[in-house]
């Protein structure tokens, strides 16, 4: 364990010793604040209305956690610190969760930086609270899919750029082939499965309306799960280039 919190802490530190956890987090309330405030606003009269402010934040994210992620393990490659890193007291699964729950802490970090928009809003009318709930909930469940397939393609590479660019096309296409736009251009039957299989978008849409189904949870880490394996695999696989 203390092994693990070492590691951890190594990780995290990594982070703000460098300005891309800063630019990632200012990048993504930008986005988000700037986003979410000009459409409650522009509404007339503005609604209290949390999917407004969540409406886009899926996308974002798309370009947000391969940001947080492409440098994980390609620069440990590239610099060629991962082979000191393999070679130390510490198993290939410590060094796959550390720095995926480093990711996902500043994940978090960004999240709650989003509060005073909550609150904002609360201001604004009556807030419904379980949307609000819902909605970070399905927010930080889908950023842990999206950071672990930033960190998947991270394994993979010894450039960041192209860990970059490989993630978020992962990423956009398990969002695009699930949303309405493309499955409605298909058969019903196999819109029913694109939705069910790739639909990172459509899974969040019950969170964003305050229900929680265990199924959509069941889906989320499910897909966390087997990145994070894959990662492992590679990891195990010693073959660094």
């Amino acid at each position: 364990m203390y092994k693990t919190w070492t590691l951890y802490k190594r990780e995290l530190g990594e982070y703000f010793n460098s300005p891309i956890a800063y630019i990632v987090i200012v990048l993504f309330l930008v986005l988000a604040g700037g986003w979410g405030l000009s459409k409650i606003f522009n509404v007339e009269p503005p609604r209290a209305e949390m999917r407004l402010l969540f409406e886009l934040m899926p996308l974002f994210l798309v370009v947000i956690a391969p940001a947080l992620c492409m440098r994980l393990l390609a620069e440990e490659k590239s610099s060629g610190t991962m082979e000191l890193l393999i070679t130390m007291p510490v198993g290939d699964w410590q060094v796959v969760f550390t720095k995926f729950f480093a990711a996902f802490t500043v994940l978090l970090l960004m999240v709650l930086f989003t509060l005073p928009l909550c609150v904002t809003v609360a201001y604004m009318g009556d807030l419904d609270w379980g949307v609000a709930v819902g909605s970070y909930a399905g927010l930080l469940l889908m950023g842990a899919c999206y950071i672990s397939i930033g960190l998947m393609a991270s394994s993979w590479f010894k450039s960041q750029i192209a860990s970059f660019l490989v993630a978020g096309a992962i990423c956009l296409v398990f969002m695009g082939l699930g949303h309405d736009e493309v499955t409605k251009l298909l058969p019903q039957n196999v819109a029913a499965v694109s939705r069910q299989i790739y639909g990172l978008d459509y899974h969040f849409k019950n969170f964003a309306k305050g229900i929680i189904d265990l199924r959509d949870i069941i889906y989320y880490t499910s897909i966390a799960a087997c990145c994070l394996v894959l990662t492992g695999q590679s990891v195990q696989s010693r073959k660094w280039r």
